[in-house]
């Protein structure tokens, strides 16, 4: 039997098994990156293998009499630079690992680093999968983990660089606009100041950001909080003023209810479960009388009796009992009920006019520089 390791004859296959490998000769120059003042030493074909940026670098005519090795400074922050560094090197056990695990704070920062330095230097393939990974994670119903400071950080790098992609860089949006709504938990619905160097690039986002402050009221003091800028302050004035019809005394108004089931409904529905559960405990007995006299044996109710449990049941824990949210589900043509597609929360009172807030805000309208 021969030893010999069958690889295929496709010059493409081999192409890339040598960027990576280097023809198992590993005397390949190792290359000085300084990021956050950090130096990385990397090795060539590591960088070069998915990134067509870094190729064309390498492929330059190099002086054989260079001494000193200048380090390339690379424009990415540590936190998605490390994770882009885990991508090149990672093994594929690593990498199993990695993707089979639960969705967490965490795994997303790493998809979204990945994401953005792939994008920044073109090693696309590898940008679109994990962007796409990031987003289906960030939009799972009942998601398990808030979108923290990190996430929001690359989800505004991730809007920017998908700028040409209006349905990567809207939902980046979405995602991080929904985080400040007031029914979210975490840092940025109960303090959204604390996004807005984050987010002030970023005037769709910081339009949001400045009215999910004002919705605070009065217990959230941005007028003599410290990370608040005067040009801050010029521009929530102006949504004040701008926004006037919405307010009340400086607090905004309630929101709107979600719609419940009446008092009466709720009972009358608790009266059905209650009749179904005696008539149920009567059929019971009578059949287990007939069965103790000889008359047959006892046998499961009908199948009358189950479609009515079920959809007494189904009624019950969908309208009664639980939120309504949390069992929304739309039907096809067919009348099968599906997951609902994710949705951002957005308040009521701007919910027509996303695209047009920020010239709520818009200090320049009022002429308030000169």
């Amino acid at each position: 039997m021969s030893d010999t390791v069958p690889f295929s004859d496709s010059a493409s296959e081999d192409t890339k098994l040598q960027n990576v490998t280097n023809d198992y000769c590993y005397s390949e120059p190792i290359i000085d990156l300084v990021v956050a003042s950090k130096v990385y030493q990397i090795s060539q074909s590591r960088l070069t293998s998915r990134s067509s940026f870094f190729r064309g670098i390498f492929a330059l005519p190099q002086s054989d009499q260079v001494v000193d090795r200048t380090a390339l400074q690379v424009d990415a922050g540590e936190l998605e630079w490390r994770a882009f560094l885990w991508f090149i090197h990672a093994d594929p056990l690593a990498a199993v690992i990695f993707l089979t695990s639960p969705a967490c704070v965490e795994k997303c920062v790493r998809y979204l680093g990945i994401a953005v330095v792939a994008h920044r230097y073109d090693a696309m393939d590898v940008a679109g999968w994990a962007i796409g990974e990031a987003l289906k994670m960030l939009k799972q119903p009942y998601r398990a983990f808030q979108v923290d400071m990190d996430i929001a950080r690359l989800l505004i790098c991730a809007a920017s660089r998908w700028r040409q992609d209006s349905a990567v860089s809207d939902d980046c949006r979405d995602i991080l606009c929904d985080a400040f709504h007031p029914a979210q938990a975490g840092t940025l619905s109960h303090d959204p100041i604390s996004a807005l160097e984050l987010v002030r690039e970023d005037q769709f986002v910081l339009a949001h950001t400045y009215f999910y402050v004002l919705c605070k009221g009065y217990g959230y003091d941005w007028k003599n909080d410290p990370r608040v800028k005067s040009v801050d302050r010029q521009r929530l004035l102006c949504g004040t003023r701008a926004l006037a019809p919405e307010l009340v005394g400086n607090n905004w108004l309630p929101q709107r209810p979600v719609p419940r089931p009446s008092v009466r409904s709720i009972a009358v529905r608790l009266s059905g479960a209650i009749s179904l559960f005696l008539s149920f405990c009567f059929y019971y007995l009578v059949h287990l009388v007939l069965a103790a006299l000889g008359y047959g044996v006892f046998f499961a109710p009908p199948v009358w009796y189950h479609r009515l449990a079920l959809a007494t049941r189904s009624d019950l824990s969908v309208h009664a009992l639980s939120p309504p949210a949390l069992h929304a589900r739309s039907s096809d043509a067919h009348g099968s009920q599906a997951a609902v597609l994710w949705q951002p929360e957005i308040d009521w009172r701007i919910k027509r006019r996303r695209n047009e807030l920020w010239e709520c805000f818009d200090e320049q309208q009022w002429a308030l520089g000169t």
